[in-house]
């Protein structure tokens, strides 16, 4: 049973929803987010408890990266994915679990999110 809590934000939303909708077919429970601030706005509630958030880099309204320290803070247990089409290895930031590049089979980073929270 997969029922980890896993926060999702992207800014283009065909992806968003269709990933959303694979990994709770896969059993778990996601949360979306639209933009940087609705993300921020989610993280920061009352009661939230995320074992991973996936983040895309450009949301629109201000980089996912850039919730990396809010989520170590709030949720130091938690890991966090960026994705990303022109981010390389190499120039993530520190804090990053793991990144997954744009257009990269489900199965991969399905993969990535067992390996990272089961």
């Amino acid at each position: 049973d997969y029922s980890e809590k896993v926060a999702e934000q992207s800014d283009d939303e065909s992806n968003r929803i269709t990933l959303s909708a694979l990994l709770e077919d896969e059993g778990y429970v996601v949360t979306e987010a639209r933009s940087f601030a609705e993300a921020r706005e989610k993280i920061q509630a009352a009661g939230a408890s995320y074992d991973l958030v996936l983040a895309d880099l450009h949301l629109g309204d201000g980089l996912g990266a850039d919730l990396v320290g809010e989520v170590r803070q709030r949720f130091p247990k938690s890991k966090f994915v960026l994705i990303s089409g022109s981010a390389r290895p190499e120039d993530v930031p520190e804090g990053i679990d793991g990144l997954v590049p744009k257009g990269t089979e489900f199965s991969v980073t399905l993969r990535l999110i067992k390996e990272l929270v089961g």
